[in-house]
């Protein structure tokens, strides 16, 4: 059965999202630019926030053809085969290096929780990872939107089109449930907007699932322009293919 409620709120969010974001990101850039001594990492963030929206927008209208579809891509969607962009960057961290690693990742750590398997892994935005991060990290690397399994690729937000994503992202969400880090699987699932399924490149066999959900509202900043929403995150460490969950942490890429 077709869960109208929740397609007609992701489609508002999407929408908010592909309508009042370039107006948004406008000026945060134009603030930065007119700020020289706004940091580095802001600016990288800025470029980080535009590939996100962009991203999400071009997932977004899919998503809304898919749906009319029930669950086909419609033809003549772009391919959204291959890794796709980067999202983030992630690191496993040495011994007694945690707080050293915070306060020099400052703002552009997004989300930190412990591995079962590896150990503690830190969450950060591309823009930090110029820094000489090898002092505070054993492994560090990029993270791309997709893993390198074609099966696990889809212009679909929540990969509706792909069996093969579906029982990695119904184990991510009841590790979220588990957690208690929302009140309720329907309430996670009401506020879901898109799902992220990377490959953990710190750790062979294991996959960063990405769940993004429903943040806060913004009011419009301009007539005309719709409000908008914030993405919040969960983000899930699991093996793959057994979809044992080894981590789970709000906050994500």
């Amino acid at each position: 059965m077709v869960n109208v409620k929740r397609q007609t709120r992701r489609g508002q969010v999407a929408a908010a999202i592909s309508s009042g974001a370039a107006i948004v990101l406008a000026g945060f850039s134009a603030g930065c630019a007119a700020h020289p001594a706004a940091s580095s990492a802001h600016r990288g963030l800025a470029g980080h926030h535009q590939t996100a929206v962009n991203t999400a927008a071009r997932r977004a209208g899919r998503h809304a053809r898919a749906d009319a579809r029930k669950g086909q891509i419609a033809p003549g969607a772009l391919s959204c085969s291959g890794r796709g962009p980067t999202i983030g960057a992630v690191g496993l961290l040495k011994s007694g290096q945690a707080t050293r690693a915070q306060q020099a990742l400052g703002t552009d750590l997004v989300a930190q929780a412990k591995d079962s398997v590896s150990g503690q892994l830190m969450f950060f935005t591309p823009a930090a990872f110029g820094q000489k991060l090898s002092t505070y990290f054993s492994k560090i690397d990029f993270v791309s939107a997709q893993a390198g399994n074609s099966e696990l690729h889809s212009c679909d937000m929540m990969l509706i089109d792909r069996p093969a994503a579906q029982p990695v992202i119904t184990a991510a969400e009841k590790a979220v449930v588990g957690a208690n880090l929302v009140p309720s699987l329907s309430a996670l699932t009401n506020d879901l907007q898109g799902v992220l399924i990377s490959d953990n490149v710190v750790r062979a066999g294991s996959l960063i699932v990405t769940l993004q959900v429903t943040g806060a509202e913004h009011a419009p900043i301009y007539p005309g322009v719709p409000a908008t929403f914030s993405l919040s995150a969960f983000t899930v460490v699991m093996n793959f293919p057994s979809n044992k969950v080894t981590a789970v942490v709000k906050g994500g890429l």
